[in-house]
């Protein structure tokens, strides 16, 4: 066995053996009550707060670029996502989400009924819930004629592109090596 050959078998080893990197891009459909539908995505790993909430927002709380929100097929402008832990209202604190866009008024909704779904407003706090999560459901709806929602699901979490390359890298590194001898 040539030092080449060794090499590339050690190159190979450390790649197959690096951890996965975490999925970060999360993506969540929808289906309202009246018929609506549509997805929200976010890069949980984003830790830059939007400098301003949506105009009809409470800005208190943390608000972070989200890759796209689309309603009945259409994308809204400047997408964000808010997390609101501990939102206290005259009716009590609530744990929830807003996925709205900084100029328009059509925005998502989703309350939890006590203020334990949330330790922050980072917003991995959002990845691998479900509607059952959010019990407050007299507040749930996407805010076109305040239509509820019956469905929410995680759709995917889609690997990062870095760590499908660095698997295909090692894989087309292996069957070189085995090629050689």
């Amino acid at each position: 066995m040539t030092t080449k050959t060794r090499l590339v078998g050690l190159l190979i080893a450390g790649l197959m053996a690096a951890p996965m990197t975490k999925a970060t891009v999360i993506i969540y459909s929808f289906t309202a009550a009246g018929g609506h539908s549509g997805s929200f995505s976010y890069d949980d790993t984003n830790t830059t707060v939007e400098k301003r909430a949506p105009a009809f927002f409470a800005p208190y709380t943390s608000y972070y670029d989200a890759i796209s929100v689309t309603i009945d097929g259409e994308a809204l402008p400047s997408p964000v996502i808010g997390i609101y832990n501990d939102f206290t209202t005259v009716v009590g604190a609530f744990d929830w989400v807003a996925v709205a866009s900084l100029v328009s008024t059509t925005y998502v909704a989703l309350w939890a009924s006590l203020p334990t779904l949330f330790s922050s407003e980072a917003l991995s706090e959002l990845d691998n819930h479900q509607l059952s999560d959010f019990t407050f459901t007299e507040r749930n709806a996407l805010f076109i004629d305040y239509d509820g929602f019956p469905i929410l699901t995680l759709t995917s979490a889609v690997p990062e592109p870095a760590s499908l390359a660095l698997l295909g890298i090692g894989l087309s590194g292996l069957g070189f090596s085995r090629r050689k001898r």
